[in-house]
């Protein structure tokens, strides 16, 4: 059975990276992490975008307390507008 975390930025300045740490998983949890942008009141031009973000799936470790963990980060690629998003991870 697979379930889902979700977890929310309501504002990533121009340029920024936001990260997450996530841990308690069993060594059998397999996921994937998606990422999705949303405007927050930005027009973008024809050579600014009003928003563009990167998803990096960071590294996988064993916490100090014996779990699995998953590191993930969220860049803001938009030299100048904000954003938000939303990361997702699904896993079973």
């Amino acid at each position: 059975m697979a379930a889902v975390l979700e977890y929310q930025w309501d504002y990533i300045a121009p340029s920024a990276t936001v990260g997450l740490f996530l841990h308690g998983f069993a060594a059998t949890d397999h996921g994937v992490f998606d990422a999705i942008p949303y405007n927050i009141g930005n027009i973008g031009t024809a050579f600014t975008p009003s928003f563009d973000i990167k998803l990096t799936q960071g590294e996988a470790s064993i916490h100090v307390d014996g779990t699995y963990a998953r590191t993930t980060s969220i860049q803001n690629l938009a030299p100048f507008n904000a954003t938000g998003a939303g990361l997702f991870f699904i896993y079973a």
